[in-house]
């Protein structure tokens, strides 16, 4: 026992107040150190202080990370300093790498732009029609309220008021609304079969070209009766557009429910030829079906003239002109739907302007094309309506549409017609459109019309001779 030394512990247990190895006591200088206001060479890279600053500026961490870059460390609202900060940051706050916030993220379409996974919509073509593309694609134009058309040709007026150039609005040209009408999809629909077609030339008026014609013979098994009636027949569209094939299922089916022969007729367009030429060519080609009737194997007795819109007019005016020349001689007038007066002040273009397929403006523009800046626009061939007397015609046809600009003026030229002594069949479809007698696969009312005007043609022949009798309305 006198060996042991009470004040000095034992080796195997350390002092009360000396810390771990590991950890040095920071108030207790180490051995053969410097003092404290001197560099310290020997001291762990772990405890040595940023380049700069002296050591009782800063203390040294207990857990230094020396990997761990500057903008990780945790603001002062964030996580607490012992606990490492999340990789992902707060869904609230914007990583430092992600966009500026004025700048749409790439995953993010922009507020103004379409999805990128959805094409922008093109742009109306009722503001400019492509040349050679139908304008299929534009918004369908403004219903009227109410709306006076039948149900059934409500789809169809939308369908074909988008594909129809925008005459006198966005197309103004006589060329591109042929070329804009000349790009719309064809009828898939198999056309009326007749017995043959032939398509030819006749002679045209004094000093100018031939007149192209397109003939229709009908279906001999079907129509054996001989002789037939001859209808001249003159296409639509505002002496301005269409032609022999735009028309070519209507001139079928009038020989193919009627029996007749037909000579469907390409006069000269406007404005590159500007009226009268359309109504001399009308006249020259009727005087060669009239004169050619019997090769055709028709009745010389039974010649009509027949047109739809401005072909009908066309026929009023044919009419007029060869009771005026004397000949040659018409049994019948057949008018669909005719164009009839360059006044255009008729109550039925205030309540159909718009929204029935043919507009008031539509005929502003067909107007202009025909006549001119100087046309004359109050002569009987060209505006019938107008003609001082309607006396010595044939018999007529008379076919008008509720929902048509040129429903009045077809009505009062009936009338005129038989205030003057004439035999008038007028059929008057209330809730049909300009237009609807080609599409009888659709309407019933469009197959009413034509066998309507089939059986008026099929009575001029030597089988049933016109009656006479004047007819009341229908549909």
């Amino acid at each position: 026992m006198r060996n042991a030394k009470p004040n000095r512990p034992t080796r195997d247990r350390p002092e009360p107040d000396r810390p771990e190895p590991d950890r040095p006591e920071p108030d207790r200088p180490v051995p053969d150190r410097p003092a404290p206001d001197g560099p310290v060479p020997d001291r762990p890279a772990l405890d040595k202080p940023f380049p700069g600053r002296p050591v009782h500026d800063r203390p040294v961490p207990d857990r230094p990370v020396p990997d761990r870059p500057a903008r990780d460390r945790p603001e002062p609202d964030g996580p607490a300093p012992d606990r490492p900060v999340p990789d992902r940051p707060e869904p609230d706050r914007p990583a430092p790498d992600r966009p500026v916030p004025d700048r749409p993220a790439r995953d993010r379409p922009e507020p103004d732009r379409p999805a990128p996974d959805r094409p922008a919509p093109d742009p109306p073509a009722l503001d400019r029609p492509v040349p050679h593309r139908p304008a299929l694609d534009r918004p369908t134009p403004h219903r009227p309220t109410p709306d006076r058309l039948d149900p059934l040709a409500r789809p169809l007026v939308d369908v074909l008021a988008r594909a129809f150039p925008d005459l006198g609005g966005a197309v103004t040209d006589a060329v591109e609304a042929r070329r804009v009408l000349a790009a719309a999809p064809a009828s898939r629909k198999a056309p009326p079969a007749v017995g043959a077609v032939v398509d030819r030339t006749v002679p045209g008026p004094p000093g100018a070209p031939e007149i192209p014609v397109r003939v229709y013979a009908p279906d001999p098994d079907r129509h054996p009766m001989a002789p037939r009636p001859t209808v001249v027949f003159f296409h639509g569209g505002g002496y301005a557009l269409c032609g022999l094939d735009s028309h070519d299922a209507t001139a079928r089916a009038l020989a193919a429910r009627s029996g007749a022969v037909v000579v469907s007729v390409a006069y000269r367009l406007a404005p590159e030829h500007r009226f009268p030429a359309a109504v001399d060519d009308a006249y020259a080609a009727l005087r060669w079906a009239a004169g050619e009737s019997a090769a055709l194997g028709g009745d010389p007795g039974a010649v009509v003239v027949a047109g739809d819109s401005s072909g009908g007019g066309l026929a009023a005016a044919v009419a007029l002109r060869a009771r005026d020349a004397g000949g040659p001689a018409v049994a019948l007038q057949v008018l669909f739907y005719p164009l009839l007066d360059a006044a255009q002040d008729t109550d039925s273009y205030r309540e159909n302007a718009h929204g029935y397929f043919l507009t008031a403006a539509h005929l502003r523009w067909f107007w202009q094309q025909y006549l001119g800046a100087d046309g004359q626009d109050a002569h009987p061939y060209a505006s019938p309506l107008r003609a001082p007397d309607l006396h010595g015609l044939p018999p007529a046809y008379v076919v008008t549409a509720g929902c048509d600009p040129l429903r009045d003026e077809g009505l009062a030229y009936a009338a005129r017609l038989r205030a003057a002594g004439g035999h008038v069949t007028a059929a008057h479809f209330p809730h049909m459109f300009h237009g609807f007698l080609g599409f009888p696969d659709l309407l019933p009312e469009a197959v009413r019309a034509m066998t309507g005007a089939a059986e008026a043609i099929e009575s001029t022949g030597d089988r049933r001779k016109n009656s006479g009798g004047s007819g009341g309305g229908a549909g």
